[in-house]
């Protein structure tokens, strides 16, 4: 069926320029037989130009209206392949941050232990939402439920940086100042907190707070999304492939 849908245009031209010259060859046939009168044939010469030139226009404009028509399938199912791809990478790179919380979750010092640290390339992880515009036209909604999921990645990003920036520097030189080790054997949290004081102290947890909330979050709610957009695109178009991707998000 794609083999036939792909080519039809090219299949009508062939049909109507067949069906021309089968109407030529059997008024010519008609009229050297003298089946009809010789008057005929300047008649169905003058049809056969007419109907020719209005087959030729008519065929150029809907095989061009079939052509933008195929091209504009093709960039819209290579935004939703490239959306869908784009949202795997958000949901691996927060996960590679998950997996090395979870262990710590209910740790009572987790804001004292050394987060990880992400790379900075994330502007190539972003959803480029100005492709997926089309949308508008059959899923309004869901476009704009795409965006906010694009600002809920950022911003788990955000939480992740922020909390490694204090760390290193602000917890860290505020411990090595006092002699002390994070980490370390004997380091009880009433040593820590003194070394901090009450303003890095309590800031240190909100950020690890932030972080053991947003992240997890964001992993299922991409996650959630994902399914979401690969559904829609496979409703959209049947006939094209998608990438399937599920995450057993264990929290």
């Amino acid at each position: 069926m794609n083999l036939i849908r792909n080519y039809f245009d090219i299949l009508a031209g062939l049909f109507f320029a067949a069906f021309g010259l089968l109407l030529w060859y059997v008024s010519s046939v008609a009229i050297v037989d003298e089946v009809l009168p010789k008057h005929f044939d300047y008649a169905f010469n003058f049809v056969i130009a007419l109907v020719g030139t209005f087959t030729g226009a008519a065929s150029a404009f809907w095989f061009n209206a079939q052509r933008e028509d195929r091209k504009k399938e093709q960039s819209r199912v290579g935004a939703l392949r490239s959306a869908l791809f784009t949202l795997i990478r958000q949901i691996n790179t927060l996960m590679v941050v998950q997996k090395g919380i979870l262990p710590k979750k209910n740790c009572e010092g987790r804001h004292l232990l050394r987060p990880a640290k992400l790379s900075s390339d994330h502007e190539s992880k972003k959803l480029r939402i100005q492709d997926l515009e089309f949308l508008l036209e059959v899923e309004p909604n869901a476009l704009m439920a795409f965006s906010v999921e694009q600002d809920r990645f950022e911003t788990a990003i955000s939480v992740v940086a922020d909390r490694y920036d204090f760390h290193v520097f602000q917890v860290q030189p505020a411990m090595e100042k006092s002699g002390l080790l994070l980490g370390g054997e004997g380091v009880t949290g009433e040593q820590a907190f003194e070394a901090l004081g009450e303003r890095i102290w309590h800031t240190a947890i909100s950020h690890a707070d932030n972080v053991y909330k947003h992240v997890p979050e964001t992993v299922d709610s991409l996650n959630q999304s994902l399914g979401e957009l690969l559904e829609l695109a496979n409703k959209l178009y049947p006939n094209h492939s998608f990438l399937e991707y599920r995450v057993e998000n264990k929290t």
